[in-house]
């Protein structure tokens, strides 16, 4: 099968992106692709893997970590059939998590609670939807169906939407799910079902820089004596002898913080809790046994929890939590191990090196294409997810140099050390007079909420009228916005133009929008987002050290991560080829050397006092004003289609009530 490209024209960047995917995909191997957004990864990616699958028996997994990320896909692989209606066919399957298809109540409930539920509810034959149908399988293989269709689909046809989609990855050429489905237990089940080996895999791993932050939180938890307490009250009313070892076990951590000193963390052996737990275990007279079977009998308990419906479904219980820590605390991977003795004592551990998960598996695969728009720089993904002798490309932006000024600006920082209300002053002025230079709407990102919050506060309380004047046009990013206040942001952008957004750098905001025809004007990063000098930072400095060297450790650890999170949300503002916009570095350390050089090569720094000079300058040339101009021609169209859409929605549902 030969496949056309599904877009009349290939970008600038594109074709030389879909040449280096051909030939990992023959020669076997790791891409690892800086490609910046507009260079149209997705449709490079998915066209040469597509064929190259089908034509060679392979199959591919599109992973990514967002569910928006699956409706591209879906679509860009609709227009490929489009496009190629007289070649052979091909197959899809969009999956995500079983609890998120699960049409039934008992989804609402914490994961593991539910996954219980489930599994009793299949053995015991009480759940309606548990059933396999070989025309509901052959119809998801001859539609290409977003995951939603499918999941409404398989509920009209009374059949469970994820064991549908697991039953029909045995004959499909593309999955897409989340990373989880291919670098955790999970994977055993896709090599099973779809009875491939992982050398008949394509891996193409999406926004690919989030793979070893996940990698790490998948090897993660805490423990505080509230949870041993809880999880003994749970205990207490249907094993007596459970609950004597949790009370004993209370004791010893009772101990071992009597022994720390306050206010303090400390690095804890693996070792050290679990011969303490194991001694408290064996000494109970006539009730003794091991830390294995201390575990396993405390997941019989949850097992008749669970069955008698003793505790909320929605939320986890301590049994459940207790669990799940004490299992991932034997791990013999490195992991940075951690005492807080703080107001509430606090036990944690979290994996290091995410190589050690990710390493076997992107070797041993056909071939891995790892691409994002930050995965920069491409050389410390490699050496930190374990890709050996991976080709490492760095592409050119498709988006004309000139449509963006990046600047630098002097005097403004976030260093402890220089945190203090004259500077809060300083840089809430600088943002009202960048504001006020670009007419039109910014997005300021912070390191922190608090550093937010603490800055936002200035313009309420500023002298200048002018300043304090701009209170009401502030949009505030909150910890947990649901997705609808999102929209509802978004839309604010839309309809209005002098909005200032204020969010957080790795928030919801400067990763999870995409904000389409140039509604932001600039964006300003407040501050460089190094991690606190915590003994977590410090143990991943010290491995990295120890593992790469102190000079790749040091960027690995420590300068990369907060340079990661800086290009991630510089680039909300431009998002197109006809986007135009400003840049603003707001604290004078990326001007250093150390910090400057780990900046992508296209961020033509200025050092500047004058950002708002430079930026009223930059917005008054021609092209900029026409980009303008036609971006909000483009606003006003979509707006309109929109409402359109929605009066025609209205109509036929008063004429046929659906």
């Amino acid at each position: 099968m030969n496949l056309l490209f599904p877009f009349s024209e290939i970008r600038n960047g594109q074709k030389e992106l879909i040449e280096d995917i051909k030939t990992v995909l023959e020669t076997g191997g790791t891409l690892i692709a800086h490609a910046p957004t507009g260079i149209g990864k997705t449709a490079a990616a998915i066209t040469p893997a597509l064929e190259y699958a089908v034509n060679n028996d392979k199959i591919i997994l599109f992973l990514t970590s967002k569910q928006s990320q699956h409706k591209i896909v879906i679509d860009t692989l609709r227009l490929i059939k489009d496009k190629n209606k007289n070649n052979d066919s091909f197959s899809v399957v969009d999956i995500i998590s079983k609890q998120a298809m699960c049409p039934r109540d008992i989804a609402q409930g914490y994961y593991t609670l539910f996954n219980e539920q489930c599994i009793h509810d299949q053995k015991t034959r009480k759940c309606r939807y548990f059933r396999s149908d070989k025309n509901i399988t052959n119809h998801i293989l001859m539609n290409i169906m977003h995951v939603e269709e499918l999941k409404d689909f398989c509920t009209r046809n009374v059949i469970c939407p994820h064991k549908a989609a697991i039953d029909a990855i045995s004959e499909t050429n593309i999955i897409i799910c989340d990373y989880n489905y291919v670098f955790s237990d999970i994977f055993e089940t896709v090599l099973e079902k779809t009875h491939k080996s992982v050398s008949d895999m394509i891996l193409i791993i999406d926004e690919a820089h989030n793979l070893p932050d996940r990698l790490r939180g998948q090897l993660s938890g805490e423990l505080t004596m509230n949870l041993i307490e809880e999880t003994a009250k749970e205990i207490n009313a249907i094993d007596k002898k459970l609950y004597r070892h949790l009370k004993g076990i209370g004791r010893f951590f009772d101990d071992f913080i009597r022994r720390m000193p306050a206010n303090t963390e400390k690095n804890i052996n693996r070792e050290n809790i679990i011969d303490g737990i194991e001694q408290v275990l064996q000494e109970a007279l006539g009730d003794s046994m091991s830390y294995i079977e201390f575990v396993g009998a405390l997941k019989d308990a949850e097992a008749g929890l669970v069955e008698k419906e003793k505790h909320n479904k929605k939320e986890m219980s301590s049994v459940t939590s207790l669990i799940d820590f004490l299992e991932k605390w034997t791990t013999q991977l490195p992991c940075s191990r951690i005492y807080k003795n703080e107001n509430t004592p606090q036990l944690s551990f979290r994996l290091l090196d995410p190589s050690v998960l990710s390493g076997d598996i992107i070797s041993n695969a056909h071939a891995t294409i790892m691409m994002s728009g930050t995965l920069y720089p491409v050389e410390m993904y490699a050496d930190i997810l374990g890709a050996k002798h991976s080709l490492l490309k760095q592409y050119k932006s498709p988006f004309p140099s000139e449509n963006k000024i990046v600047l630098v600006t002097e005097k403004l920082t976030t260093l402890y050390t220089e945190r203090n209300d004259s500077m809060y002053i300083d840089i809430a002025e600088k943002i009202s007079k960048v504001h006020d230079a670009v007419k039109g709407n910014i997005a300021v990102f912070f390191p922190s909420y608090l550093l937010m919050e603490e800055i936002s506060k200035k313009f309420e309380s500023s002298n200048d009228f002018k300043i304090r004047d701009k209170t009401d046009n502030i949009l505030l990013e909150n910890r947990h916005m649901s997705k609808s206040a999102k929209d509802e942001l978004y839309r604010e952008l839309k309809i209005n133009s002098n909005k200032i957004l204020m969010g957080v750098q790795s928030g919801s905001l400067s990763e999870g929008v995409d904000y389409r025809n140039n509604i932001l004007r600039a964006v300003l990063i407040v501050g460089l987002p190094l991690s606190p000098p915590t003994l977590e930072v410090k143990n991943l400095l010290d491995y990295y050290i120890k593992k790469f060297g102190r000079e790749k450790g040091k960027l690995y650890g420590h300068i990369y991560p907060a340079i990661s999170k800086v290009i991630q949300a510089a680039g909300r503002g431009i998002r197109s080829e006809n986007d135009v916009g400003a840049i603003v570095l707001m604290d004078y350390r990326f001007n250093y050397w150390e910090y400057k050089k780990c900046l992508p090569p296209d961020y033509e720094i200025h050092f500047t006092d004058e950002a708002e000079k430079l930026c009223r300058e930059f917005f008054s040339k021609p092209f900029v004003l026409k980009a303008i101009e036609d971006a909000k021609k483009k606003i006003i169209e979509e707006e309109e289609d929109l409402q359109t859409s929605i009066k025609i929605k209205s109509e036929v549902y008063e004429e046929t009530g659906l």
